[in-house]
């Protein structure tokens, strides 16, 4: 009879043991309300529109995303065709975290690591809004942000910087973008473009007229720079900021994500009452642009899958920033839908090929990168315009 207690008490540690290892971090949203606690996952980059000036202009849907179509190549499948040209292609590149490295075993994040970058997300986390004259075609939006420079460097896509062209349209000062942060969010900085890709205007040309715009995520990438404050407080010496890593991040990875989801509140609740979604989630597939880089990462749904979230965080346990949300489906139930985020390699990457400079150069003199590309803004500024101008 001992031996058999024995045995079934093995058993019982063992089915216990197996749900532990399968069970999924619950996520929350610190410092808030219990009202106010949103619970999210993954994020879609499309954000519901809102006017936030006091005229109460007409509530229409915002953009802050760009839905899916078809999926860049799994790396996978990518390397599959490659490795003849290229067979160095380190097997590791598809690997879980938990591998052996150099004879030691990499060990997999706590709790406490995730929360803390949690907590460092949050503090670098920006809402971003753009309203447009009430009664036009160009919507109004709202999306996310992440502070990536001490200096005040707002990383965004695209499809939300190219707001930041239209400053004088239809006529001077008519379209209008603040920074917002905390808790709820509220106007707390003006900001200027200090890179927008043009690989990404020239392929997108219509998406600020278009109801539903579709896109990979590819070239999209913005960099704000923060330039004056809206309130009472001074700018400050120094910005809370995560900073871009330097490793792609690898399946099954876990990280946390954080944006200023929108998609299911109102206009003016988007005014008064919208709070941070910060949750925690693994990465579910990696995709590529090319042959064997990490350019994009898939992960999954959850409540933080919804508009709004385009240009929020992805961090991983180390509080480096590895990725900004660019794609996601948005129909349907949160946690069926499925988000993507360019990596921040590949905004490294991208860049370089396109400025010539390394972005950490521009991260520590952002006035002289902002200033050396306010030329090349004026020209897209202009064609967009113009662009506009024949299609509305």
């Amino acid at each position: 009879m001992k031996s058999f207690g024995i045995l079934w008490f093995v058993i019982l540690a063992s089915i216990a043991s197996l749900w532990l290892s399968n069970a999924k971090p619950f996520t929350i949203q610190k410092d808030l309300p219990a009202s106010k606690i949103t619970i999210a996952t993954t994020t879609r980059q499309t954000s519901f529109i809102k006017s936030p000036e006091k005229t109460r202009k007409a509530f229409i849907q915002m953009q802050g995303g760009v839905g899916t179509t078809s999926k860049p190549k799994t790396l996978h499948e990518a390397k599959s065709t490659t490795l003849k040209q290229n067979a160095s292609i380190p097997e590791k590149d598809i690997s879980q975290d938990s591998q052996k490295t150099n004879g030691a075993r990499t060990l997999m994040p706590t709790q406490a690591q995730l929360s803390a970058s949690a907590i460092k997300l949050r503090s670098a986390l920006v809402n971003i809004i753009c309203t447009t004259p009430s009664g036009g075609r160009i919507r109004s939006i709202s999306g996310s942000g992440i502070v990536v420079g001490s200096h005040g460097v707002i990383l965004t896509n695209a499809h939300i910087g190219q707001y930041f062209l239209l400053h004088d349209y239809p006529s001077k000062g008519n379209t209008v973008c603040n920074i917002r942060t905390g808790s709820p969010a509220k106007n707390t900085y003006s900001a200027k473009l200090m890179f927008i890709s043009p690989s990404w205007m020239d392929a997108n040309p219509s998406t600020l007229t278009q109801y539903a715009p579709t896109g990979t995520g590819k070239y999209d990438i913005a960099f704000l720079l923060i330039t004056k404050s809206l309130t009472d407080t001074p700018l400050p010496k120094a910005f809370s900021f995560m900073p871009l890593a330097k490793q792609a991040p690898k399946k099954d990875e876990d990280i946390v994500i954080g944006s200023y989801a929108a998609q299911f509140l109102t206009t003016n609740q988007i005014d008064y009452s919208l709070y941070p979604t910060i949750t925690y989630g693994t990465v579910k597939n990696i995709f590529t642009f090319d042959t064997n880089t990490v350019d994009v990462i898939s992960l999954g749904g959850s409540a933080a899958a919804q508009e709004g979230s385009s240009g929020g965080g992805i961090i991983n346990a180390k509080g480096m920033l590895t990725g900004i949300i660019t794609t996601s489906t948005t129909k349907g139930a949160t946690d069926t839908r499925d988000l993507h985020a360019i990596t921040a390699t590949y905004v490294r990457r991208d860049y370089k090929k396109e400025t010539n400079y390394s972005i950490d150069d521009s991260l520590n003199n952002p006035q002289t990168a902002t200033d050396m590309f306010s030329s090349e803004a004026s020209a897209l500024s202009a064609i967009l315009v113009k662009n506009l101008s024949q299609t509305l």
